[in-house]
């Protein structure tokens, strides 16, 4: 590869990089503090039932695990990136259940795909 084409590829590979990170990070901090939004209401029915009444809770552990992810990809990117994609997925999963809100399914499938393209950049530019 030359070195404008790894010039091009390594900026992609930042800007992916530093949007998933700020996404995860601020998302997983907002469910401790519900200024964005109130995240309960993107509960499925499964995974209500799944941690029956203890939502407070559940969306806390969510928040670390975003959290965790976002430092994570910060760290050891190449393995990371493939742990945020499927995160996304579960994520689009717990929307299908939930049965509206498909807008941020489709949201969170543009990250799942970013996430793996991450993934696969990692490779040229991570040990």
């Amino acid at each position: 590869m030359d070195i404008e084409k790894k010039g091009h590829a390594y900026q992609a590979y930042a800007l992916l990089k530093t949007g998933i990170i700020i996404t995860l990070v601020l998302v997983g901090l907002d469910k401790f503090f519900n200024l964005l939004t109130h995240w309960d209401i993107y509960l499925s029915p499964f995974a209500m039932e799944i941690f029956g009444g203890h939502l407070g809770g559940f969306i806390k552990l969510v928040g670390i695990i975003e959290l965790v992810i976002g430092i994570g990809l910060y760290y050891k990117t190449r393995v990371f990136a493939y742990i945020a994609g499927i995160w996304f997925i579960l994520l689009i999963f717990n929307i299908i259940l939930l049965g509206r809100y498909y807008d941020l399914g489709v949201r969170d499938f543009a990250l799942c795909l970013s996430s793996f393209a991450l993934a696969r950049l990692s490779h040229l530019f991570t040990r």
